[in-house]
């Protein structure tokens, strides 16, 4: 289980996870709704935003991924619908070790200390779907999210934004879902400064974040080496 101390499963979460692999034996990782609490009310322009806090309820039907497919430019797809989030994901150990024994993992960037890159989860769900496990979205899965008021500021949201997106670029390249092609990195700050514009990012909170996570993008595509 990835559990953080400011996720408070419901009391049947484990019990549900126990039956859920016991009646799927492909089922390699399994997820459910993650609902916020939070510390205080939330102006309303950063509801945009709750996906980057991990915050989410698809729903109350389930979705299951049993294999990568691909789009019609050949990427392998990222089954959002399906793939579970890193708050309360729950782990098969045969299944978590295919990620464990995984070297290129480690060429990842992912949350430690400050820094607010991401994707780990992300990772996780594709290498278990291209070692043939299922990953899955189940809504009988739900946990409390503890939101603190310092996560609502707008420059830890920017910072949040530009990190996860950066790191989301990184994540489909190495698996062959990018549909983004890598760019020369000396088109990175041109690039941000069309989407300044483009973003209008001086106009709002919200319009810097959005700019932000362009930045993010833009340096995730840039080809190394």
């Amino acid at each position: 289980m990835l559990i953080d101390d400011d996720n408070i499963l419901a009391s049947d979460y484990l019990a549900h996870v126990v039956g859920l692999f016991a009646e799927q034996p492909r089922l390699g990782a399994a997820g459910g709704k993650s609902l916020p609490e939070f510390e205080t009310m939330p102006p309303a322009w950063t509801r945009e935003f709750f996906p980057l806090l991990a915050l989410r309820d698809p729903g109350p039907e389930a979705a299951i991924a049993q294999s990568l497919s691909s789009t019609q430019g050949g990427f392998n797809e990222y089954p959002a619908a399906a793939a579970p989030i890193g708050a309360g994901m729950a782990l098969r150990r045969e299944a978590a070790a295919a990620w464990l024994t995984d070297s290129s993992r480690r060429a990842l960037s992912d949350r430690r200390g400050s820094e607010l890159s991401s994707g780990g989860d992300n990772d996780i769900v594709l290498t278990l779907l291209e070692h043939g496990w299922h990953v899955g979205y189940f809504p009988e899965l739900s946990l409390t999210h503890l939101i603190p008021a310092a996560r609502l500021d707008p420059a830890y949201l920017w910072r949040l934004n530009s990190g996860i997106q950066k790191s989301w670029m990184e994540v489909l390249r190495k698996h062959a879902a990018n549909p983004w092609p890598p760019i020369a990195p000396w088109t990175v700050p041109l690039r941000q400064l069309k989407a300044w514009f483009t973003h209008r990012a001086w106009s709002s909170p919200a319009a810097w974040i959005r700019w932000q996570g362009a930045c993010g993008h833009f340096e995730g595509r840039y080809t190394r080496g």
